[in-house]
């Protein structure tokens, strides 16, 4: 009975543990890019991390509607490029809601210019 007991504690105890955000930028519409810490791994110039970005007005591409995106995105700090290798868009905020899609495929490198939002991510990312 106290194996039970200790068990159904540390499975309650040890549900999914919540990523601890950093905010990385913010622009004039409000918009946030956050950076999960504990997921980042670096090989050379290439950094893997966790990012989440809130969006302050609902967004649609492609017909979906969404508010904000979770994704592990590769950031190459001597070209100044990412690309996104796993990204599953939210109805709501912070990652939560529907899951209105999940895209497993990575994308293309895309080479990122001063002023974007993405510059100021690649900075925070590279710099450490």
């Amino acid at each position: 009975m106290k194996r039970i007991l200790i068990s159904i504690v540390l499975l309650l105890t040890s549900g999914a543990v919540m990523a601890e955000w950093k905010t990385v930028a913010e622009d004039a519409e409000g918009n946030i890019i956050f950076v999960d810490p504990a997921t980042r791994k670096r090989a050379g110039d290439i950094v893997r991390i966790g990012v989440l970005t809130n969006y302050a007005k609902a967004q649609v591409n492609d017909g979906i509607t969404y508010l904000s995106h979770k994704e592990l995105s590769e950031f190459d700090c001597k070209n100044d490029r990412l690309r996104q290798l796993h990204q599953t868009i939210y109805a709501g905020l912070n990652g939560s809601g529907r899951v209105v899609a999940d895209i497993a495929k990575a994308s293309e490198w895309l080479h990122i210019e001063p002023g974007w939002m993405a510059w100021y991510l690649l900075a925070f990312v590279c710099s450490k």
